[in-house]
């Protein structure tokens, strides 16, 4: 689970990257409201190992963040 705090609603792109920088999925495409978000990342199918989550506003917002799947 992935928790968000957006200060207001935007339209945005959640998108889950592997090690080489390669798109695996998209977690979010469009507008998440004000407040705490939470999505959810179903990783069963996953390799094990280290991700990137990027998050990008249309208004040019941008922030990655680290995720680790373990085994």
């Amino acid at each position: 689970c992935l928790e968000l705090s957006i200060p207001k609603a935007t339209d945005c792109s959640v998108t889950l990257h592997n090690s080489l920088g390669q798109t695996v999925r998209t977690l979010h495409s469009g507008v998440l409201q004000a407040g705490i978000q939470r999505l959810f990342v179903d990783a069963s199918s996953l390799v094990p190992g280290p991700y990137l989550v990027t998050f990008i506003t249309t208004e040019g917002t941008r922030w990655t963040e680290r995720l680790l799947v373990e085994p």
